[in-house]
């Protein structure tokens, strides 16, 4: 989730008490478009266009919105832009006025500039925005009908801690060894839809044969076993993995009856020059114990000093541990705490467990483009 500081133009005072984020616009020509749709993430808003273009849409804040604009058959007519921010960051409850907008090349642009907006950090938005249009398109299955619901498409980042030229161990974490680098794997491009086959518009270079995988070309349909089905939150979903050193596909995604037109991700070399890993630490209950250590906490911080949350997966050969990390700059978290999820033990197994008999530590964070990014420290001696 994205975290950058952000003003609003209008606020309402004090004693107003209306949650929500008013937007208005209109379009210069009313033909242009009948609805206004706002999403970020899996949340959405849609609003009427009138006869006059006008519009007037509620949003909630602590989001940020990719705005489209659809036609009467729910096809993506435009995507909104201001001097290259292409999603509307919004904080707080008030209101902002787009202005008179054209629609011209897939976007709808206006006279207000981001000046206008009230927007702190601009530069840096609009060099990390692009990716929030992923899920702008109104209507992703064609059937004609605005999605209530936009469905899930998510790039997730495959990442391992290094120091120096090797990859950390859990040892490493309870040591607290400060970590100086990251290798990125792969990147996942999973969507939450049922397909045989994804087609990109560009090259694809994936990972199902290893470093030698030939590479896909730009409009062939890729199937199994590239494709493969997945969980993310609980949801069923398929996807690919893209190949470092190259750059993920953008454009249109196409999942069977599914399409993305708008999915712009990173280049390869921008995701490397962001990528860093958390520093997590297993505290020993015992503070001589270096390796095989039975556990008192798990700290977790964020060593470029930004608060975030965080997802934290432990696997055992017992079992599964899910544990939510709240937004901090540093957490410590009690070992002996009930885990947010857990699968094949109980609490009471927990005080059991070592640390050598961890399979693998993981935390998953989102960066500032919106890429979910996975940071692993794995124990080769788990089967």
């Amino acid at each position: 989730m994205k975290r950058l500081a952000v003003l609003v133009l209008a606020t309402g005072c004090a004693a107003d008490p209306d949650p929500a984020f008013h937007l208005h616009g209109v379009l210069r020509d009313p033909s242009a478009a009948t609805t206004v749709i706002a999403t970020a993430g899996q949340e959405r808003a849609f609003a009427t266009i009138d006869a006059h273009g006008d519009f007037d849409l509620t949003i909630a804040p602590g989001a940020t919105w990719a705005i489209a604009f659809a036609d009467p058959h729910a096809a993506l007519v435009a995507t909104w832009r201001a001097n290259g921010l292409d999603a509307l960051p919004v904080a707080a409850p008030g209101s902002l006025d787009l202005g008179e907008l054209t629609i011209a090349g897939g976007y709808a642009v206006g006279a207000t500039s981001v000046d206008d907006l009230g927007l702190a950090n601009v530069d840096e938005l609009g060099a990390h925005d692009d990716l929030a249009l992923r899920t702008a398109t109104p209507d992703a299955d064609g059937d004609g009908v605005i999605d209530v619901v936009p469905p899930r498409i998510d790039l997730v980042a495959d990442i391992v801690p290094t120091i120096g030229s090797r990859t950390a161990t859990l040892d490493d974490l309870v040591r607290g060894t400060p970590i100086d680098g990251v290798a990125l794997r792969g990147t996942g491009i999973i969507a939450g839809v049922s397909a045989e086959s994804v087609t990109f518009e560009q090259p694809f270079w994936g990972t199902v044969d290893g470093p030698s995988t030939n590479v896909v070309p730009a409009g062939t349909p890729i199937g199994a076993p590239a494709l493969r089905p997945g969980m993310l939150d609980g949801v069923a979903t398929i996807g690919v993995v893209a190949r470092p050193l190259h750059d993920v596909p953008s454009g249109r995604y196409v999942f069977g009856g599914t399409t993305f037109p708008r999915v712009l991700p990173p280049s390869d070399a921008a995701l490397r020059a962001e990528l860093f890993a958390p520093d997590v630490r297993l505290v020993p209950t015992d503070g001589q114990c270096v390796t095989d250590c039975s556990i008192a906490a798990i700290e977790v911080r964020w060593p470029d000093g930004v608060a975030r949350a965080s997802q934290l997966d432990l696997l055992t050969p017992q079992g599964y541990l899910g544990i939510a990390v709240p937004e901090a700059v540093s957490t410590s978290l009690p070992w002996a705490r009930k885990p947010d999820r857990m699968a094949g033990m109980t609490t009471a197994d927990l005080a059991r467990i070592t640390t050598a008999q961890l399979c693998y530590v993981a935390v998953t964070f989102s960066d500032r483009y919106g890429v979910r990014v996975t940071s692993t420290v794995a124990n080769p001696a788990c089967p």
